[in-house]
């Protein structure tokens, strides 16, 4: 598992053998799980994967091209909230910007998921303010951090710059990230 969640399941008694939490990606992770299967487990087990149902397929694809037999649980779900997104934007945008599409203030963007990019992507597109986003960030008064190389990729996806990212996907990591700008 993940750092994140390798903590929360050592405070569960249950679990006493839990690996992984370095790995740091969901690519080095299924890389860990598929060399610990072939030092450590019979090559007939299956395992459980528990997921959302919005993940990248190369953890799995990692896992299939190492012959690792596994089952795929969807476990929660991601939901896009766009209307409370909508009126998020909407908000810190007006701080931005005043009447006269002047920038008045300079703030950070900082997305978590690639499907919050998207989300917010489809918003600035629907909305006309694409071109003056983009303009903004070009000149650095919006700046961009994400948690993690997934999410930045996906920025960059967009053409957009990365201007901080957070390794560790905690408030630490990324208080860091920003202040290392």
């Amino acid at each position: 598992v993940g750092k994140m969640t390798s903590r929360k399941a050592s405070k569960i008694h249950k679990f006493t053998d839990i690996r992984g939490a370095e790995s740091g990606s969901a690519s080095n992770l299924a890389k860990y799980i598929a060399n610990d299967v072939k030092k450590n487990i019979k090559s007939d087990k299956k395992m459980n994967i528990l997921s959302g149902n919005k993940r990248r397929d190369e953890f799995t694809q990692i896992l299939q091209q190492n012959n690792v037999h596994f089952q795929e649980l969807i476990v929660y779900e991601t939901k896009n909230e766009t209307n409370e997104l909508k009126k998020i934007i909407k908000e810190k945008f007006s701080i931005v910007f005043d009447v006269n599409n002047k920038i008045i203030k300079h703030i950070w963007l900082v997305f978590f998921s690639p499907s919050g990019i998207e989300v917010f992507y489809d918003y600035i597109t629907q909305q006309q303010i694409k071109d003056q986003f983009e303009k903004s960030h070009h000149n650095k008064h919006i700046l961009i951090a994400t948690i993690g190389t997934t999410s930045s990729n996906k920025v960059k996806q967009y053409n957009w710059r990365v201007d901080a990212i957070a390794i560790e996907p905690n408030p630490q990591g990324l208080a860091l990230a920003i202040t290392n700008y």
